[in-house]
């Protein structure tokens, strides 16, 4: 239960209603003799109050989160372009294909944990590198996010407080207790909200964990394979020359015209190799780019999410705080004046 001190409290069925001490702005402190049926629909209805203010904080900050990033999901469509393009997949697959290289004999030296890792996260890096300058620098600065989220934090606040106040309103309601009793519940609206703060962060501040769109060292990387893989088998292909379409077709020219006919047919070949390497490009790019172009909404959505589940997370640790000192054993505290039946 939320208010935990209600446990420590006699049920009807043994004892009168409890007495409880509900201490109103200005330090007035007033008793009432409030039955556990009423005291119970009260718990019910913060802990309704508190999932409502969660939900609000996480719809907030989701909101919070698209409006920064919507200038890089505009950005995704030519970051599809540029990773499809023909030139510039051969110039990418020359960056993974060293740090391929590099990356390996740096594992094979002792200087990565795991090899594997090590590998993957270097060849990642080209396309992680380029995601954040052709997409994530398009998004609005962290200060539109942040300045964002101290108002959904404001509204989170005044949603809980104008809860909290109807939900001990009624409880007012009831009668005083006799002159003798002495109030075994205090209810302290003050102290809680002195309890916490309801504070919003953006994800990776307030030592939260990083989840920054492309920070996962492999996001992106195993989904440009499709592009790349091909490029880098071409640079191995033409690395050794054996079967190529240009060795080939150059001995057949050899053959047919000697030197001369060697020189055409190597240009035939190299003519025909790029040729079918554009066809392959150009269908590779039909049938995966949108995909592709999917997969980079989703690291970016994947942030957003992120940032509302930490919202939620917050709002909820700060609204436990205040209820665990909103209910506490005890009357009417020394610094507080008894207030008159309304």
């Amino acid at each position: 239960m939320l208010l935990a001190a209600l446990a420590l409290l006699p049920t009807p069925a043994r004892a009168a209603d409890p007495v409880v001490a509900l201490i109103l702005p200005g330090g007035i402190c007033e008793l009432r003799q409030v039955p556990a049926q009423a005291l119970a629909e009260l718990n019910q209805h913060l802990e309704q109050a508190r999932q409502d203010a969660a939900g609000l904080a996480q719809r907030l900050a989701v909101d919070a989160a698209s409006a920064r990033y919507a200038g890089a999901r505009e950005a995704v469509p030519g970051f599809g372009g540029w990773a499809y393009d023909w030139v510039q997949s051969y110039v990418t697959a020359y960056r993974i294909a060293g740090r391929m290289v590099t990356s390996a004999a740096a594992a094979l030296r002792g200087d990565h944990k795991s090899m594997a890792d090590g590998v993957v996260e270097q060849m990642a890096e080209p396309m992680r590198r380029a995601f954040v300058d052709r997409v994530l620098a398009r998004a609005a600065p962290p200060e539109t996010m942040r300045r964002d989220l101290e108002m959904a934090a404001f509204l989170v606040e005044s949603n809980w407080n104008h809860a909290l106040a109807g939900a001990l309103a009624p409880l007012r309601a009831f009668p005083e207790p006799p002159a003798t009793s002495t109030a075994t519940l205090r209810l302290d609206p003050e102290a809680a909200a002195r309890a916490a703060t309801v504070t919003l962060h953006a994800v990776g501040e307030g030592g939260t964990a990083n989840a920054s769109p492309g920070s996962d060292p492999a996001s992106l990387f195993f989904h440009s394979l499709r592009p790349i893989a091909a490029r880098v088998s071409a640079l191995m292909l033409r690395a050794t020359e054996a079967g190529s379409i240009v060795a080939t077709v150059g001995a057949v020219g050899y053959r047919f015209g000697g030197v001369p006919g060697l020189a055409a047919g190597t240009l035939g070949g190299v003519g025909a190799y790029w040729g079918i390497d554009w066809a392959f490009n150009r269908a590779d790019a039909a049938l995966n780019r949108e995909d592709f172009e999917a997969q980079s909404l989703g690291v970016i959505a994947r942030a957003e999410f992120a940032v509302a589940e930490e919202a939620r997370r917050e709002v909820l640790a700060a609204l436990d705080a205040r209820v665990a000192r909103l209910a506490m054993r005890g009357g009417c505290p020394a610094s507080t004046t008894a207030g008159a039946t309304p």
